[in-house]
């Protein structure tokens, strides 16, 4: 079912998603700001080899693809970057993934595979963090899919995750950053956490100047409290 929402949360971008954005596969459109990136989710029915010597043989599997159009940064085009990839993309799938992973109990899958892709059409900071709020609504719509198919019994227990980006600039703390906002901060920090307001991930990135711990914990609360926001804002879109 096709759906957008618009939030408007303080001291952040205005935040639109449209889910049911492509027609034949389980899909969000997640802008923030002028970042905008497309999540879809798919499956297939096997599970990478390192599974398959478990002694539990329905545990199953999720996995995240990062990546961006080649002129997602502007007119300068990049190359593209299908079927190659860099440390960043790595790096920002993992995080995806791990993100994403704490959603649900793996065990539910049953012997498939999970993978959302996250493809960045326009980028202005914080793609990765918008990726886990899209992919994480493109993940519950295929989860539907797949009971209404019935090739899933039920829909599995999910709990929801937001993701935030939070910067450090002079000792002031910026939230969501765009990317001349990016350019000029002492620190980067990528924050994921539950409905529960609990804390899934803090990567921290530093440029010239030391973070006070104070600081940094001061961040990840305004970025729990602005991601239960979130979290709260994107529960309609969760229905089948």
């Amino acid at each position: 079912m096709n759906r957008a929402i618009s939030l408007d949360i303080p001291g952040t971008r205005p935040l639109s998603i449209h889910t049911a954005y492509l027609d034949k596969v389980p899909s969000a459109l997640i802008m923030q700001g002028n970042t905008q990136v497309l999540c879809c989710a798919s499956y297939e029915d096997k599970v990478p080899p390192f599974l398959k010597e478990l002694k539990d043989k329905r545990h199953g599997w999720l996995k995240a693809e990062y990546s961006m159009l080649p002129t997602a940064g502007g007119m300068q085009r990049q190359q593209r970057e299908r079927n190659r990839y860099n440390s960043r993309n790595l790096e920002i799938e993992r995080f995806i993934g791990r993100a994403l992973r704490t959603v649900i109990n793996l065990k539910t899958l049953g012997t498939r595979t999970i993978t959302i892709d996250c493809d960045v059409i326009q980028a202005d900071g914080g793609t990765r963090c918008a990726s886990v709020i899209g992919g994480i609504i493109a993940m519950s719509q295929l989860f539907h899919h797949l009971v209404f198919e019935q090739k899933m019994a039920d829909f599995p227990p999910m709990k929801l995750v937001s993701a935030i980006s939070v910067g450090i600039r002079n000792d002031q703390i910026l939230l969501d950053m765009n990317y001349e906002e990016d350019l000029n901060a002492d620190a980067d920090i990528n924050i994921v956490s539950d409905e529960n307001g609990k804390l899934i991930e803090a990567t921290a990135f530093i440029e010239g100047k030391a973070l006070d711990p104070q600081t940094h914990s001061e961040a990840i609360t305004m970025a729990i409290d602005t991601n239960l926001r979130i979290i709260s804002g994107i529960k309609p879109l969760m229905e089948g």
